[in-house]
């Protein structure tokens, strides 16, 4: 039994496709400035996080910082870190807020 494979297109047989003419582009489809709107933090621990970032981030070996749920009803700040001798650096908490460290590795952003 010999099976036939008959899916690829001709370039002939490929849909044809033009670039728009930008003056019969409407407004609100074309390229826009972004200006995002910079509001206050939503809740108590982010503005704890907002108070502490530079700190957190200043510390050899942290990569990111965060805020999760840890038990119902009680949050954490999260910092990420590169490996686990870097968590001793941690603070225990941030104005009564717990920080707990995880080991995520080096962030390779490109």
């Amino acid at each position: 039994m010999t099976i036939k494979w008959d899916f690829f297109m001709t370039n002939a047989e490929q849909p044809q496709f033009q670039v728009p003419n930008s003056a019969e582009i409407e407004p609100e489809m074309g390229a826009r400035e972004y200006l995002p709107t910079i509001s206050s933090p939503d809740s108590l621990i982010e503005s704890i996080l907002e108070r502490h970032e530079a700190d957190l981030l200043g510390i050899p070996g942290v990569v990111m910082v965060s805020h999760r749920m840890i038990e119902p009803k009680r949050e954490a700040i999260i910092v990420g870190v590169i490996d686990v001798g870097v968590i001793d650096r941690l603070p225990v908490e941030l104005e009564e807020v717990p920080v707990r460290g995880e080991v995520i590795g080096l962030i390779d952003a490109f």
